[in-house]
């Protein structure tokens, strides 16, 4: 009999035991966010490309000179973009 007794006693022993609460360890974690570099005010206005203004019935040489114009105007635009984005890059470490 004492023997029962003392095996019931275990058995409840055995199940009233206590859960472990999991272990919560912050962790941090680095998440790039993009922030703007440019104002809006900064972006140059593309200009009125002269390609643009073909109408089909040019001559040779004025086609040419359209395109020697539209040249100069798209390599300038794409410096004063290139200008304005040298401000967003990042320098290199030292």
């Amino acid at each position: 009999m004492k023997f029962l007794v003392v095996s019931l006693a275990a058995m409840l022993c055995a199940c009233t035991t206590v859960e472990k609460e999991p272990v919560t360890v912050p962790v941090e974690v680095k998440v790039p966010v993009t922030i703007p570099c440019i104002e809006q005010h900064e972006i140059p206005v593309p200009p009125n490309f002269a390609t643009l203004q073909i109408q089909g019935h040019e001559t040779d040489c004025e086609l040419v000179n359209i395109l020697l114009t539209d040249w100069v105007q798209r390599k300038t635009y794409i410096e004063q973009l290139q200008g304005v984005l040298a401000g967003c890059v990042k320098p290199p470490d030292s």
